[in-house]
């Protein structure tokens, strides 16, 4: 009882104004999903039924635009510009789609349906934004389990609106939701827009952000190619087919994320959805015939709960690193359209052979299921939606200033920790012996090496503290005896000093050791890039190097290691 009364005092606690207002951005969103889905595509597929496929690519192409500009332009990401353009994307589709709609009209319809999905998306990035914002992940996870479950609550009670009302609802769902959330979401779009370009940071950072192949978008598009699929096998009336057993299962799932204490839900939720997507696979071969829905609804609940598990995923390293929040949620809705789109081909091509013979559609569904599962064994066993989070350290970024970028303005670890990793830096010669691993001379401090050890655990906290410094086994952890601080051999303390003694001590070339001393003052790979006149891979294989010699995991770690090495 008292563990059961402690965690209703936590979630009580973590159900702020501000969580409550994201839980009805998410509703909204996914209310909005449902109206396309079973009002406008409905209608539109019967005059135009390759609509909502150049829809969705109009929104992949949309998201990868986004993510291109997220890693390499964020000045462009100006609140106001941003407000404004989504605010008339909205209009525009609700003005051109109330006149194209009811005349039949495939081409304005295909625009209006364009502007509505970049409309749409704005909206969902202002959601993924404000979710970040959070006080703890047990808020995110009130907000984006609640609202995904109470969308397909509302799904199970509202009646099929009207095409014009239909058309006018969806736009206000975005609408409603940028209104609920720009407040919230406005400074930290600031702060993204007013910072160096994390292309740049990239190079100098590695960990600090998903690599685009990166199993997560991998994942995610796999399981979009479920999610077309279910969307329109066994359509009614080109509506995806709905039972109420999908929004009782829904709450379930919501329920035991948030009232569960286990340290690795998000595994876990993963296995579930993935266990649902593949019954639903099976079982689809068993309803072509029929008029239950039970294929439809075991993938459905799967989509669902493993899109709860990306907006987890989302916010959590938005709070880690919030220059790596935009391109990941870009890049993830762009897996998600495109899976959606093979998804939704495969359906489309199963229900027409259904009408002719049932094997072909049936083999077909095997196909897939087979490709489902095979991914899953081959490139999943592994993957931990909990390390993923984890992985991302945060990074030490640099405010821009009159297109100049100023000094560092932010730490990954408090200076009472680095100043600790100093002292153990300075007593480490005293405890010299001999090692190998590429150290110079074979000599390094017994009690060397730098490593990230995450200050909160998967589970609630996963993400709501940045990862702190640990003493490790690795090199970095001591000059050569009696080279503590330099003076002794007569050499400068300077930071090139430092970084000329660590690189000797670690195995660094010499190449590796200017690159390390740019580093160490706050210089991005672009600087190094333009310095010495090479490409991008070239940095990026130093920096790697560099980063494995020193066994750091970041600029950040990097630079307290040299400053605090007295």
């Amino acid at each position: 009882m008292g563990h059961a009364s402690d965690r209703l005092r936590e979630i009580r606690a973590s159900v702020t104004r501000e969580t409550l207002l994201c839980l009805a951005a998410v509703l909204l969103m996914s209310f909005e999903g449902q109206v396309l889905n079973s009002s406008l595509y409905a209608h539109v597929a019967t005059y135009f039924g390759i609509a909502r496929e150049i829809n969705t690519f109009v929104g992949a192409a949309f998201a990868f635009v986004l993510f291109v500009v997220a890693m390499r332009k964020p000045s462009l990401l100006d609140k106001r510009l941003i407000l404004i353009a989504t605010l008339g994307c909205l209009l525009t589709s609700t003005v051109v789609l109330e006149m194209a709609m009811p005349l039949g009209n495939g081409a304005f319809t295909v625009v209006g349906l364009a502007f509505s999905r970049i409309g749409s998306l704005s909206a969902m990035a202002f959601v993924a934004i404000a979710l970040c914002k959070l006080p703890s992940m047990l808020s995110i996870t009130v907000a984006a389990a609640g609202g995904l479950s109470l969308g397909a609550v509302v799904q199970a009670f509202m009646p099929l609106l009207p095409v014009e009302a239909g058309i006018i609802v969806a736009a206000l769902c975005s609408a409603i939701s940028i209104a609920l959330l720009y407040r919230p979401a406005r400074g930290a779009l600031d702060r993204i827009a007013s910072r160096e370009a994390p292309i740049d940071l990239e190079l100098a950072n590695p960990e600090s952000f998903f690599a685009p192949t990166h199993g997560l978008f991998l994942c995610t598009l796999l399981f979009s190619v479920a999610s077309g699929y279910a969307l329109t096998l066994n359509e009614v009336e080109h509506a995806p087919a709905f039972v109420d057993i999908i929004a009782v299962v829904l709450a379930g799932v919501a329920l035991w994320m948030i009232l569960s204490r286990v340290s690795d839900k998000e595994d876990k939720l993963f296995s579930f959805s993935c266990l649902l997507v593949i019954a639903g696979f099976l079982v689809a071969p068993l309803t072509f015939f029929s008029e239950t829905a039970s294929a439809n609804a075991l993938i459905r609940i799967g989509i669902v709960s493993f899109d709860i598990l990306l907006w987890l995923v989302i916010a959590a390293v938005g709070r880690r690193n919030a220059l790596a929040l935009l391109p990941t949620f870009a890049l993830l809705r762009c897996m998600k359209a495109i899976g959606t789109n093979v998804g939704a081909i495969v359906g489309h091509t199963s229900n027409d052979l259904i009408g002719v013979d049932s094997q072909p559609a049936a083999i077909m569904a095997s196909i897939v299921l087979f490709a489902f599962v095979a991914f899953l064994w081959i490139g999943f066993r592994k993957f931990s939606f909990v390390d993923a989070i984890k992985g991302i350290v945060e990074v030490g970024v640099r405010t821009v200033e009159d297109g100049r970028p100023s000094l560092l303005a932010s730490r990954s670890v408090s200076d009472e920790k680095a100043a600790e990793k100093g002292k153990a830096l300075s007593g480490g010669g005293d405890r010299a012996a001999a090692g190998d691993g590429g150290v110079a001379d074979g000599v390094m401090a017994a009690g060397g090496g730098t490593a990230i050890a995450h200050g909160a655990t998967a589970g609630d906290e996963a993400a709501d503290a940045p990862p702190s410094i640990t003493r490790g086994d690795g090199c970095a952890g001591g000059f050569f005896v009696g080279e503590r601080d330099g003076t002794d051999s007569g050499i400068p303390d300077t930071i090139e000093a430092r970084c000329s003694r660590l690189g000797a001590e670690c195995g660094l070339t010499e190449r590796e050791t200017e690159i390390f001393a740019m580093l160490a003052r706050g210089r991005n790979g672009r600087f190094v890039m333009e310095h010495y006149v090479v490409s991008r891979n070239t940095v990026k294989s130093h920096v790697k190097h560099i980063y494995a010699k020193l066994d750091v995991h970041s600029q950040q770690e990097l630079i307290d290691l040299v400053e605090h090495a007295e």
